[in-house]
């Protein structure tokens, strides 16, 4: 939606009462506007631009009301019969401004499923909420659930669109125990990697993502990452990389992510072996596609489909325990803290910190045979 005075929506106050002004041309040139029968406070400003915030999101879905019926409720008035999956809807009309795609894919499609099905709407039954949660999904997404929705209630309380009450869902998330061996880091033997490599490369039906496969391996960077490289952020001499985008998959469309997934973008040196793969692939590029590794139609690889399908394919065969693609990242900071190198400089490396490699990346058994020196 533009940004400038004559096509946004803005928000006013004539003698000391709060409406909103809609652009012309959302009514064939004719001015309209909302009055909100509120006095002009700080905290009913900061509910009207949270209204206006839902507004602009249902008019770029294609939902907005242009009879306005349905955004007449006033703070009081639309906390008293607010129910959860309504009170979610709100807060992710107003994380959408801040939200990357597929953050906002996770929190209105995967979590808000949950939420929405649940039976017990109220917002004081959070222990129903819990129980039924439990019966129906993990413990892992019950505790994710719970921990949105606690966040979710204290937005809501925080800016008014709730009555004062109290936020039952605190500390429910914490309560729930969940086995976190799933999450441990899970990667490859140098054996292993090589006999996947090299099932890939010489595979009849899956030898085109075999270079993907080696640069992950490479790079460790996240599999998102690698599928949506282009040639612009190599330099000419394939020397360094810059990561400062990824290609991922929300619902049924490709979306381009700037910066990473923690809003940042990181420069990284090629070793030789990587240098002249680049150059290699670079040699011998279609000039007309800019992505690194397309798919066969010069297209961004479908990941999900690539996992269930190429990587189960060809990996399942080679090792006895279930991975995913993100193994080669948990392959490649295993291998080099076992080589010696400082965890902070590969986590800089990776776009990580310490904390979240030596949890979540780092394969300590994969590297138990290295002694104290």
């Amino acid at each position: 939606m533009p940004r400038n005075p004559h096509g946004a929506i803005s928000i006013h106050a004539p003698a000391g009462r709060l409406r909103i002004q809609f652009p012309r041309r959302w009514y064939g040139g004719k001015q309209k506007y909302l009055t909100l029968h509120l006095p002009d406070t700080s905290d009913n400003r900061l509910w009207a631009a949270n209204l206006v915030r839902r507004i602009e999101w249902d008019y770029l879905q294609g939902d907005f009301d242009s009879s306005l019926a349905k955004y007449l409720k006033t703070p009081l008035q639309n906390g008293r019969g607010l129910k959860l999956a309504q009170l979610w809807g709100e807060y992710c009309q107003y994380k959408s401004r801040s939200l990357k795609p597929a953050s906002m894919h996770y929190l209105v499609s995967i979590l808000g499923h949950h939420i929405t099905r649940c039976p017990h709407q109220d917002i004081d039954k959070a222990l129903g909420v819990r129980l039924w949660l439990l019966d129906r999904t993990t413990a892992g997404m019950t505790r994710r659930v719970l921990a949105a929705l606690t966040t979710a209630i204290s937005w809501a309380l925080r800016h008014k669109q709730l009555p004062a009450t109290q936020n039952l869902f605190i500390g429910m998330a914490e309560e729930i125990r969940v086995d976190k061996s799933s999450a441990q880091a899970n990667a490859f033997s140098a054996l292993e990697r090589e006999q996947i490599i090299t099932a890939f490369e010489q595979s009849h039906y899956y030898h085109h993502y075999a270079p993907l496969v080696r640069f992950w391996f490479l790079t460790g960077c996240r599999p998102s990452e690698g599928i949506g490289l282009e040639w612009e952020q190599i330099d000419p001499d394939c020397s360094r990389i810059v990561f400062d985008r990824s290609i991922v998959k929300v619902g049924n469309a490709n979306v381009k992510n700037r910066l990473s997934k923690n809003n940042r973008k990181r420069t990284f040196s090629c070793q030789p072996e990587l240098q002249q793969f680049l150059s290699d692939r670079r040699t011998s590029r279609n000039s007309k596609i800019s992505l690194v590794f397309p798919s066969l139609e010069g297209k961004p690889i479908d990941y999900i489909n690539f996992s269930h399908r190429a990587w189960d394919k060809i990996v399942d065969q080679i090792v006895d325990r279930p991975t995913t693609p993100y193994s080669c990242r948990d392959t490649f900071i295993t291998d080099q803290i076992g080589k010696g190198v400082a965890p902070a400089i590969v986590a800089k490396w990776v776009d990580n910190s310490v904390e979240m490699i030596e949890k979540y990346y780092l394969d300590i058994s994969a590297i138990d045979h290295i002694k104290p020196r």
